[in-house]
């Protein structure tokens, strides 16, 4: 390309061959000394990765980056709230290259996808919810501390998903095993009487007699 060997051997300072360089070539603007903001800008807006050979890029050639690619925010020292909220919308995954983000990112970084969950150390509940509420199968990517409120969503609405669920509170297997009795869900039953015996001796001894009778006799 024409462009990008004049643009190589610095032949020419063209602005007008520089955007068309930019706009064809997402690495040529590192063959540009001090590129104009016109420059710059076209050249993000054609790989918003290119702002790695930016020097001290201003917010909005920041914001034109991410906006393009979500995850050239990789690329940028410092980036603002702005910024950080900008790249989560376009691409949830670009939250892992966020230190420390805030509540406010981490929702809408879950809202884009679901699944950018597993990026965040620690999910809220907040953020949890939001997650599944988007998504059910994002529960998959929570693999641990999973809120009260999730488990009870799974339980009541998505019972083929339960077996994603961490430690299950009590709560949570009430709802289940009341919902496997109604149905005669034998293997469902026979499973948290296996894995969470105290808790089924408690719901066994607090049923009323004609319901142990029904338990046991959908048991046999």
């Amino acid at each position: 390309m024409s462009n990008m060997r004049d643009i190589k051997y610095k032949k020419y300072s063209s602005i007008a061959a520089q955007l068309a360089a930019v706009s064809q070539d997402k690495d040529a603007i590192k063959y540009i000394e001090h590129p104009t903001l016109e420059v710059q800008m076209a050249a993000v807006k054609n790989d918003g990765n290119s702002i790695k050979y930016i020097s001290d890029p201003s917010e909005e050639i920041q914001l034109a980056a991410v906006q393009q690619d979500g995850t050239a925010i990789y690329y940028i020292k410092h980036p603002s709230l702005k910024v950080q909220l900008a790249a989560v919308q376009q691409d949830g995954d670009a939250i892992k290259y966020i230190q420390d983000p805030s509540l406010e990112v981490q929702l809408a970084s879950v809202s884009r996808d679901p699944h950018s969950i597993k990026f965040i150390p620690h999910p809220s509940a907040q953020v949890q919810v939001t997650a599944v509420r988007c998504n059910r199968t994002a529960i998959v990517r929570i693999k641990k501390d999973q809120c009260l409120e999730v488990q009870i969503m799974i339980a009541r609405d998505y019972p083929y998903l339960v077996i994603y669920l961490v430690e299950p509170r009590d709560e949570v297997l009430k709802i289940l095993l009341d919902r496997w009795i109604k149905i005669n869900y034998i293997e469902g039953i026979q499973s948290i009487i296996k894995n969470y015996k105290s808790f089924y001796n408690e719901y066994y001894n607090n049923l009323k007699d004609d319901e142990k009778l029904l338990m046991e006799f959908i048991l046999i």
